[in-house]
């Protein structure tokens, strides 16, 4: 899988303060280490999960995926 960061994602992530770059960067670095590609998360036990995205403008949607 190609990984690719937009460069105001990096421009962003230079102007926040030091804690905050640090926490961004450790993100990102988990994200694009392949031996260990993102969080690792235990099966719920409701069998559900749900997804919240929320755009630029601060609308946003949720939707419910079973999980199997």
């Amino acid at each position: 899988m190609d990984f690719r960061i937009a460069d105001t994602f990096t421009e962003s992530l230079a102007r926040l303060a030091g804690d905050k770059q640090k926490t961004g960067k450790q993100q990102l670095d988990m994200q694009m280490t392949r031996a260990s590609p993102g969080t690792s998360l235990r099966e719920p036990e409701t069998g559900r999960i749900a997804v919240k995205v929320i755009n630029h403008i601060g609308d946003g949607v949720t939707k419910v995926f079973k999980v199997t």
